[in-house]
């Protein structure tokens, strides 16, 4: 009995860990409400993104697909009615909403169930040490970007959920080379490709491990494979997805020929790569995080040639030689970073949004593999992020009104009244209406069924929806009257 105690120990701690990892999504908001003093899981959307997702998720729940456009300054998506992020709600939140119904707070219960969900298939798959599961909880916990969203109605938590499950398939796949793992490490790139392009990157680690990290006809092989599927989720998620009127790639696309298109390019790169590591953003954690990418970049890069390990005498030592996962990492994270600086912004918050994952997942892909000092030098750093975030609180921290209860103004039921839904329209543009105000109560009393067009009024972006709403018409438009004129909102109606 003696000699079977410290095996059933060293078991129970394990599983100990294991749950504290699984749990530890719902920790951190337990965690939050304690911070705030109040319960998190009462925040309500506030911020436009917020707004948009949930309004998306409504209107699919209560009207389906059969529904006016979504979608940004009257652009509309190829295919269907979908706003600007197209499937992407309801791949992420759809089954939640199905199962447990929509309220104020499904999206961050959602995102916690998504990053449990995951961290319970990594430890049914890969059954870590107890030591790895401390690691795991606390990068899940500790991590700014994470704690920066997690009380919010953002769609940021679920990146690391997906990047858990594709640790997980991936690391199974290198050890026991089993088809299905493999097929279900191509099925969450997928998943995150029809969600956010950026994911096809994650082809990159898995075709080097595919190959065994030579250049070879599997190579080859493999990465044509990647490539149509990469272009296939992309081409889909720009047919379902409405354009998004205020970003690069809808002006890179429009370009009059290659040498303007190359012109832009060139001159975008260049412009977040000051922004980057130029221009002061006013955000210290936020600066404090691209030091911290870069930082773990270059670590990669000599991590894939040089290590610690012990010599003959027990002694700390340096070894060189190749390392093909650990070169992968270094490939991702700069593979990620250049994307970023090609097609996106470097700026409000962008950044963050987008390289974040790719650092997480490289730090707890270490963990997984029981290397050390890349891991804890990411800990490191996400603790003087914590640091400067708790010295200086940023967006939801500061953001109080996410706690009050939303009360409707006195005239929104006169707008409800006025914008009703016409079940006999041709054209999806008759059940859309064109707005620049936003509120939880605004989006949940309109019906589900219109559609809405979000930005700022333009003069040659106004014209097709059959509404207008506004709380003070901020350009001239033409071709519509006034209907509804009261102290909060103001109502327009498209003349035929």
């Amino acid at each position: 009995m003696t000699m079977q105690n410290p095996g059933a120990e060293r078991r129970m701690l394990k599983r100990i860990g294991w749950a504290v990892l699984i749990l530890s999504p719902f920790l951190l908001l337990a965690v939050l409400s304690f911070v705030f003093g109040r319960s998190v899981v009462g925040a309500y959307p506030v911020w436009e993104d917020e707004l948009c997702f949930w309004r998306t998720l409504y209107s699919w729940d209560e009207a389906g697909m059969a529904t006016g456009y979504y979608g940004m300054h009257e652009q509309i998506a190829p295919i269907g009615t979908m706003g600007i992020s197209g499937i992407g709600p309801l791949l992420l939140y759809g089954w939640f909403v199905k199962l447990f119904g929509l309220s104020h707070n499904t999206i961050m219960l959602a995102n916690a169930a998504w990053c449990s969900l995951a961290a319970c298939a990594f430890c049914a798959l890969r059954k870590p040490r107890f030591s790895v599961s401390l690691l795991m909880t606390g990068i899940m916990m500790a991590y700014a970007p994470i704690v920066l969203y997690a009380c919010t109605s953002m769609t940021q938590w679920f990146n690391y959920a997906l990047v858990l499950l594709y640790i997980t398939f991936l690391l199974g796949y290198q050890e026991r080379r089993k088809l299905w793992l493999l097929a279900l490490c191509v099925f969450t790139i997928i998943l995150g490709a029809l969600y956010r392009p950026m994911y096809c990157l994650l082809f990159l680690p898995l075709l080097l491990l595919f190959c065994r990290y030579r250049f070879n006809l599997r190579m080859l092989g493999f990465g044509v494979f990647a490539l149509a599927v990469s272009g296939f989720c992309c081409y889909f998620s720009m047919q379902t997805a409405a354009p998004h009127a205020s970003g690069f790639v809808y002006h890179l696309l429009r370009a009059e020929n290659l040498h303007t298109a190359w012109r832009m390019l060139l001159s975008h790169t260049k412009s977040n790569l000051i922004d980057y590591f130029i221009r002061a953003k006013g955000s210290p954690m936020q600066d404090a995080f691209r030091a911290l990418y870069c930082s773990m970049t270059v670590l990669c890069l000599i991590s894939s040639f040089i290590r610690t390990d012990k010599d003959d005498n027990g002694k700390l030592c340096l070894r060189t030689g190749y390392r093909g996962p650990i070169m992968s990492c270094f490939l991702l994270l700069v593979a990620a970073f250049g994307f970023n600086m090609l097609f996106y912004e470097a700026n409000d918050w962008a950044d963050l949004r987008m390289l974040a994952p790719y650092l997480w997942l490289v730090a707890a892909y270490l963990i997984a593999r029981h290397r050390r000092v890349i891991p804890l030098a990411t800990l490191a750093g996400c603790a003087v992020s914590l640091v400067l975030m708790i010295s200086q609180p940023e967006a939801v921290f500061v953001d109080n009104a996410r706690f009050a209860v939303p009360h409707a103004s006195e005239h929104l039921a006169a707008v409800t009244e006025t914008i009703r839904f016409n079940e006999n329209a041709e054209d999806p543009f008759e059940n859309t209406v064109r707005l620049d105000v936003y509120s939880y109560e605004l989006l949940k009393q309109l019906d589900p069924a219109l559609g809405l067009q979000y930005g700022w009024f333009t003069t040659d972006t106004v014209g097709k929806s059959h509404w207008v709403l506004t709380d003070k018409l901020k350009t001239p438009i033409t071709g519509y009257e006034n209907v509804l004129d009261t102290p909060d909102y103001k109502v327009y109606r498209h003349i035929h």
